[in-house]
């Protein structure tokens, strides 16, 4: 019986499996091979937030003109690029519980920053797909994605949300309260409030809910007296 579990296990390891899933990523990875400066566009408007936060001027982030300014000096080049930002904006509309991940983030140069925000996100995704499917074969198919590798140029954070997502559906039944948790760092992407604590409600998950609406409250104090009460109405 265990030689039968063992060979099923190995089985799903295919080589033509894997070999599949470097050529989706090779075909992924081709069409941003000639052109690397864009790589962190989006992310820049998160450090950049960032910087202003430290700064302790959160809430002008929210302003595009005010960010775009903070851009322009730290990063001068970013109005030499095919499409630049006095053109093609991309205004910071996260709430401000995201300054907590970004302030620690700007007070490193921008392309460590973004190595390490790349880093994380995908160590994140990656350990979320392990814990769901333990084969070398799920994490090959999890890279193949090319939206994976999008996500990770353009230094997007839907990678982390869905990492975070992951985390909540493996852990609301054994462990509700690290999944209420994770629900409340999801704050960042506020979207996802509008479905799931009605699926929550309806599956009667009330650990999860009020480790959740706890965890919410602890991360919007900790924002408004770190980075200042104004943000939030910035934000509204």
């Amino acid at each position: 019986m265990n030689e039968v579990a063992r060979h099923n296990a190995f089985a799903e390891d295919d080589p033509a499996l894997a070999i599949a899933c470097i050529l989706l990523i090779a075909i992924a990875v081709l069409p941003f091979s000639g052109n690397v400066e864009g790589a962190g566009n989006d992310f820049s408007c998160f450090w950049g937030a960032g910087t202003m936060a430290v700064d302790g001027h959160a809430a002008a982030a929210y302003d595009w003109d005010q960010l775009h300014k903070q851009l322009v000096l730290r990063m001068p080049a970013i109005n030499q690029l095919r499409y630049p930002y006095d053109q093609f904006p991309l205004p910071f509309f996260y709430p401000p519980v995201f300054f907590l991940v970004l302030a620690p983030l700007a007070l490193l140069p921008f392309p460590i920053a973004f190595l390490a925000w790349s880093a994380a996100k995908l160590s994140c995704w990656l350990l979320v797909i392990y814990a769901i499917r333990p084969r070398p074969s799920a994490l090959l198919l999890a890279l193949a994605t090319p939206p994976v590798f999008y996500d990770m140029f353009h230094g997007q954070s839907a990678l982390l949300a869905s990492a975070l997502l992951g985390g909540i559906l493996l852990t609301l039944d054994r462990r509700p309260f690290l999944s209420g948790i994770l629900i409340a760092l999801l704050i960042f992407k506020p979207q996802f409030g509008v479905l799931l604590p009605f699926v929550l409600i309806a599956t009667g998950r009330w650990n999860a809910i009020i480790t959740a609406a706890l965890a919410i409250l602890a991360l919007m104090l900790l924002t408004g007296v770190s980075f200042g009460w104004d943000t939030f109405k910035a934000f509204v």
